[in-house]
């Protein structure tokens, strides 16, 4: 009889990555995967381990070490996250200010103190013209002789260190002008002097005007900055001029860094203000002025066709020069020519400058200046 082999079963083999020989379970059903597996008998009640908190249970705290739900331990010298911050105790200078802040990081300013000397020096620079005072002041020599040369009566007061009381009396003696002094004691040097400030109204420069038969007029339309404000005058002093018009509304207004920059120049120059700009140069016009604004495109002033007695020229704000309603107004205009320059506008009270110098060039009798 033919032996009957039996056919060998076929063993599982062990994967390479299942070392134990054990067959890979098979995935289940998404059905199942998504059902919640029922709960195992003794899962609720495995014992814990040491230091092991429960799935459900809150872990035990380690020592000096604060729970999950609960507020961390405050260290040496620190508050909780919801307290304030604990502040430093302030530096102090030897000046007796607190130490500046620097303002990025909010830390305190770790820079070297400065000498007491250097220290009184910072504060004097930064403190105002009018040393706490209201009103106008100016604080520079070349000023304060302008004003005792040509307008004493505008100065009421002044306020100096006590170290400038000789020199002081001394300038007042060669103008001889008596005027009333005051020692300031916190003042390291220099002086302030209260000014005032002598206004030219409307109808006096109307009346005035109509008088005259050379004339030229500096016209401001809303200059902004007060410093080229006091260059303008500064300019208009150097040239002998005599008046400034200016709007009431959206102009720089006359300040002590104005009057800083004018270097005395209105102790000569009068100011006028007025309500309406365009109104007043009108009136001009009927007083025999001829208008001339200062433009970009305007006519080259090195190549006026003719000579005019009596002129006004406008002068245009920084940024937008002159205004459309006082460009209808104007008579022409003139521009300043840069024989090729790269940049195409120049400071006001640059501007201020050449025009005036190019006009009285001009003019037939080497000067537009007003009579008397």
């Amino acid at each position: 009889m033919k032996k009957l082999q039996a056919k060998r079963q076929p063993q599982n083999k062990a994967r390479p990555s299942d070392p134990t020989g054990r067959e890979k379970p098979k995935p289940r059903p998404a059905s199942e995967r998504d059902s919640v597996r029922p709960q195992r008998s003794g899962d609720s009640k495995r014992p814990q381990k040491s230091g092991e908190a429960g799935r459900n249970g809150p872990r035990p705290q380690r020592s000096g070490e604060a729970g999950r739900e609960g507020p961390r331990p405050q260290r040496s010298g620190e508050t909780g996250r919801e307290g304030p911050r604990p502040q430093r105790a302030p530096e102090v200078s030897h000046e007796g200010q607190k130490a500046p802040r620097s303002s990025e990081t909010g830390r305190e300013d770790q820079r070297p103190q400065r000498s007491a000397e250097a220290g009184r020096a910072v504060q004097k620079a930064r403190r105002s013209h009018q040393t706490g005072r209201e009103g106008l002041f100016i604080n520079n020599w070349s000023a304060l002789a302008e004003y005792l040369r040509a307008q004493p009566g505008a100065l009421n007061k002044i306020y100096h260190a006590p170290r400038e009381a000789k020199r002081l009396h001394q300038i007042l003696a060669e103008h001889g002008v008596t005027l009333a002094c005051e020692e300031d004691q916190e003042m390291e040097t220099g002086f302030a002097a209260s000014v005032t400030l002598q206004y030219k109204n409307e109808e006096d420069l109307l009346s005035e005007a109509a008088a005259r038969s050379e004339d030229l007029i500096i016209a401001c339309d809303h200059v902004t900055d007060t410093r080229n404000l006091g260059a303008i005058a500064r300019t208009a002093a150097f040239f002998g001029l005599s008046t400034i018009l200016m709007p009431k509304d959206r102009q720089a207004p006359i300040t002590s860094a104005t009057l800083g920059t004018a270097q005395g120049a209105f102790a000569t120059v009068s100011p006028t203000e007025v309500t309406n700009l365009g109104r007043t140069l009108m009136a001009l016009k009927d007083c025999g002025y001829w208008i001339a604004a200062a433009d970009m495109v305007g006519n080259p002033v090195d190549k006026l066709p003719t000579r005019y007695e009596k002129l006004v020229l406008v002068l245009g704000s920084e940024d937008k020069g002159v205004s459309a309603q006082i460009l209808n107004k104007s008579d022409f205009t003139l521009s300043i020519p840069s024989f090729g320059g790269n940049l195409e506008s120049l400071n006001v009270s640059v501007a201020a400058g050449i025009l005036i110098h190019a006009l009285r060039a001009q003019s037939a009798q080497g000067k537009i200046l007003p009579e008397g």
